[in-house]
This record gives C-alpha cells, sequence and structure tokens, in this order.
C-alpha cells in the first residue's frame, strides 16, 4: 500500500481558460435566408451532431416550428454558444368566457 506524501504528489492542473466564443449579432445578419450547423444532441432525433439548418428570417412563427435564438453576450458563459436552436410550444389559447346566464325562479 503506497502513501502519497508532499513530496510525491502529483501536482494539479488547472485547465486553461477557454477563449469566449464569438458572438454572433443578429442585426448583422443583412440575408433573408442565413444557415447554421448544428452541435450537441438535445434535439436528437429530429436534429443530429453536425446537421445543417437553414433559417428564414421572415417566416411567420407558428406552433411547434423550430426558432434560432441568439443570447446577449454578457449572459454567455465563456466555452459555451451564443445561439440556441428551440422548438417552439405556445401556450394554448385562454378560454374565452360565456355569459353566464342567470336563473331566476318564479
Amino acid at each position: 500500500m503506497s502513501t502519497t506524501t508532499l513530496e510525491t504528489a502529483k501536482p494539479i492542473r488547472r485547465r486553461s481558460k477557454q477563449e469566449p466564443t464569438p458572438f454572433l449579432d443578429p442585426a448583422t445578419i443583412k440575408e433573408r435566408f442565413y444557415g447554421l450547423k448544428l452541435s450537441g444532441h438535445c434535439l436528437h432525433p429530429v436534429f443530429k451532431d453536425g446537421d445543417k439548418v437553414i433559417f428564414d428570417r421572415e417566416a411567420p412563427l407558428v406552433n411547434g416550428c423550430f426558432g434560432n435564438f441568439f443570447y446577449r453576450p454578457e449572459l454567455v458563459k465563456p466555452g459555451q454558444l451564443s445561439i440556441a436552436l428551440k422548438k417552439l410550444i405556445f401556450a394554448p389559447p385562454p378560454k374565452q368566457r360565456r355569459a353566464r346566464r342567470r336563473w331566476q325562479r318564479y
């Protein structure tokens, strides 16, 4: 059984800080259509890691479509992406209230 002493202990290697991911400002995108390459597997099996997707800036947002969300650069942690692809799920519209009839007893 070996014991580790101060003299035989290996130094702890700290990870170097990752360089910040460049921020893509959506206001700088001039074209109607633009594409991105996906990384990650959170929308698997619809999208896989490395898939390329094309977005239309003028397309209407409907329930169930996929949208591209841009995070402000000050909210993005080092090494994280500033863009997220999410499926839009809208809440059902509020129920319309019908006027209630009041029954009167005679």
